[in-house]
């Protein structure tokens, strides 16, 4: 058989066959109502429509020759291929419906983590089937296989994609069962490589058993010990609680000691491993001298077996044969799916949100220069609304933006989202800062409340120095008569240049350039992540790396170039000698009063020397405290708020639009090949999401709806 895209296929030549629907089914008295129907083809849809849900299912489990083939073909009515083991290296999905004529269709679904080309070219498998018999179920999974391994003659790896197998026919039953590869035992070759048989089989078992959504079908064979059957290792790590397994003993007729026949009638009493949903027995079909058995003649085989070997009783009739198991498949799955159905809706509906999340993030797609220079402007307007508003701390306007929720923080703890907020505690921090760790000197007895006496308990920057530990008398020796000696003129004595308070001001602030340096760096990050998150959030994902290119990096270095020529003047002006005009200046040295120290007439010259030191010094740190509120101010108006914050109000500013020639234009706004393959892809989802969705909407939640889904007695 040849996998392409959707064809119809007519077999009728391999000898001798039967139709994979025999002529009786031991089905044709199951109850079956419109809802069972309706609820297994919604789930069926979903399935089709995303991979990332985990959905309700019946995932059959068991050694690899356990007989789980046999069980299957018991259930669903097709015929299973028996290469031992060969074709089962991938999940098989198969879901059998009732119907006036019998098709078969299949698919691939590819697993979620491959690659989107891979994808792509395992969704094109695609075979439809009228008139089958019973070889064409081996035809489609060898099909499946080829098309999953197309390079590939020694195929020894397991896939993680889904062969979906959907058959209709007039005697089948309603029911969905996903047939997984037998586990394989661990031997002592499987245990010195990564990737054995048995590893792989059981990490491909456990995506589909480890969902709380799926019902486990364990296949037990009684052709040897049931403790030394992988299987049942795996439920008591998968499902230690036996909660939502039902267990299935095939073989009965294989043990031929009375003391195995025992142990595994009390497996099926429940009475050695116990399970919620109980144990069933099947008899395997058999084809004694190659003869096909019809599906009547299986069943009365089995009918036959369970009267002639009454101890099998004692499980409870309702636990013999494959009729009470099907129901008891129906039931469960039903009851799950209704169970589940709200809260799949709401994950449908979280699905195709996301969907078109990511559709409106792809933005229009205009043709013309025209059209993309008119997208651009809305966008530009858009973006300089949310900008103003986080600039302004304006946060109820764009709620969608600025959620307070969203885990990106800035070094001080505040939602970068929140730019008002995150640039406020940045100043803060840069206030205490300087106050604390600006003054190069910390004078331990000095008599005014100078930043050296009052902290703020900021941390201690890495770029400076630790202050210089002196007294007031040190300082005065070691720092300002020098300073006055150098600068002496042609005063008398007693008197001093007045403009000695400069350069020592200058010398005690001397930290202040390094620690403004680091604020800007600091604030210009937290504003151009801001605006990366403007981008990213607001501008369709196919612009916003031109956008950055073209236009976002280069208005950014601009704000920051213009940032540091503001430092530049301000350090500038505070290199020279600037008088203070602040009425604070001249109250604080009137509160201060006369010097402490008089000079002594033994030794006047020294006296009034000090005391001329004590003067300047005393002016110096008035002086510094003035200046430094006034620098501080500066530093956070004129360069941090004029430059880098409000500057940003301007970036998109729609003039800006003007001057981007059609070239520009086109390579900020135009769409690639693969975007709009993207773009067909997200809408395609997105159809296929709606549509899920209306369904389960649609569906009358009335009284009767657990009598009709046989969950009511």
């Amino acid at each position: 058989m040849e996998a392409q895209a959707d064809h119809d296929t007519h077999r009728s030549n391999h000898g001798t066959t039967e139709s994979f629907v025999s002529n009786i089914s031991p089905f044709d008295s199951l109850p079956i109502a419109a809802r069972q129907q309706e609820l297994l083809d919604i789930i069926d849809k979903a399935r089709r429509t995303t991979t990332t849900i985990d959905l309700p299912q019946i995932a059959v489990v068991g050694d690899q020759s356990s007989g789980k083939s046999s069980v299957l073909e018991a259930i669903t009515t097709l015929k299973f291929p028996a290469s031992g083991g060969k074709c089962t290296r991938f999940p098989i999905q198969i879901s059998v419906r009732r119907g006036p004529n019998e098709k078969v269709a299949a698919s691939i679904i590819p697993y979620d983590k491959r690659p989107p080309e891979q994808k792509k070219q395992l969704q094109r498998f695609s075979l439809h089937m009228r008139d089958c018999n019973i070889e064409d179920l081996h035809d489609i999974v060898e099909s499946a296989r080829n098309f999953i391994w197309p390079d590939q003659n020694n195929i020894k790896d397991y896939a993680m994609d889904i062969l979906s197998i959907e058959a209709v026919g007039p005697r089948m039953p309603n029911l969905s069962v996903i047939d997984l590869p037998g586990y394989v035992q661990i031997n002592a070759q499987d245990r010195s490589g990564e990737d054995s048989d048995a590893e792989q089989v059981m990490k491909l078992a456990e995506r589909f058993t480890r969902v709380p959504r799926t019902v486990i079908l364990a296949i037990v064979h009684a052709a040897t010990d049931y403790e030394t059957q992988t299987v049942l290792k795996e439920l008591k790590r998968i499902d230690p609680q036996g909660a939502r397994t039902i267990g299935v003993i095939t073989k009965p007729d294989i043990p031929s000691d009375s003391h195995s026949i025992s142990e595994f009638i009390q497996l099926a009493k429940n009475d050695r491993y116990h399970l919620k949903l109980g144990w069933y027995v099947l008899k395997n079909r058999k084809n004694p001298e190659g003869k096909n058995l019809s599906w009547d003649e299986r069943n009365e085989g089995e009918k036959s077996f369970f009267n002639k070997h009454p101890d099998w009783a004692q499980a409870g009739q309702e636990r013999l044969g494959i009729f009470p198991l099907v129901q008891k498949l129906q039931k469960i799955l039903l009851s799950t799916i209704a169970q589940e159905l709200p809260s799949i809706l709401k994950q449908l509906q979280q699905a195709r949100d996301e969907c078109a999340k990511k559709l409106k993030k792809l933005g229009d797609c205009p043709s013309t220069v025209l059209e993309m220079r008119e997208q651009l402007r809305r966008c530009w307007v858009q973006c300089q609304g949310t900008v103003t508003q986080g600039v302004h701390g304006q946060y109820m306007i764009d709620q969608e933006f600025f959620n307070a929720d969203k885990k990106l923080y800035a070094e001080s703890g505040i939602s970068i989202y929140m730019l008002r907020a995150c640039i406020a505690k940045q100043n803060e921090i840069f206030d205490r800062t300087l106050r604390d760790w600006g003054c190069a000197y910390d004078v331990v007895d000095n008599r005014l409340e100078t930043p050296s006496k009052i902290h703020y308990g900021s941390a201690k920057p890495e770029l400076v120095p630790p202050p210089r530990k002196v007294t007031r008398a040190q300082f005065i020796i070691e720092d300002v008569e020098p300073l006055l000696k150098q600068h002496r003129g042609q005063q008398n004595p007693g008197d001093i240049d007045p403009t000695v308070v400069y350069p020592l001001f200058q010398k005690l602030s001397s930290n202040w350039q390094p620690l403004v340096e680091d604020h800007v760096r600091r604030v210009y990050s937290i504003c151009s992540v801001f605006m990366q998150l403007v981008i990213q959030e607001k501008w369709p994902t196919r612009m916003q790396d031109s956008l950055r290119k073209v236009m976002l990096n280069d208005q950014m270095d601009m704000r920051l170039a213009s940032a540091h020529e503001e430092v530049t003047k301000i350090f500038t002006d505070h290199s020279r000698y600037m008088q203070t005009h602040d009425p604070e200046y001249i109250r604080t040295l009137w509160n201060l009063g006369a010097v402490s120290a008089r000079p002594t007439d033994a030794d006047a010259d020294v006296t009034i020397a000090f005391m001329m030191c004590e003067d300047i010094l005393t002016k110096t740190w008035v002086y510094y405290n003035i200046a430094l509120g006034i620098f501080l101010r500066n530093i956070i108006v004129q360069v941090i708020e004029r430059h880098l914050v409000y500057g940003l109000i301007d970036i998109f500013d729609q003039s800006h639009i003007s001057t981007l020639n059609d070239e520009q234009i086109k390579e900020i706004a135009e769409e690639s090949e693969e975007e709009q393959k993207t773009r067909d892809m997200l809408r395609d989802e997105k159809k296929r999401l709606d549509d899920c969705v209306r369904t389960i909407q649609n569906i009358s939640w009335g009284n009767d709806w657990g009598h009709d889904l046989g969950m009511v007695s």
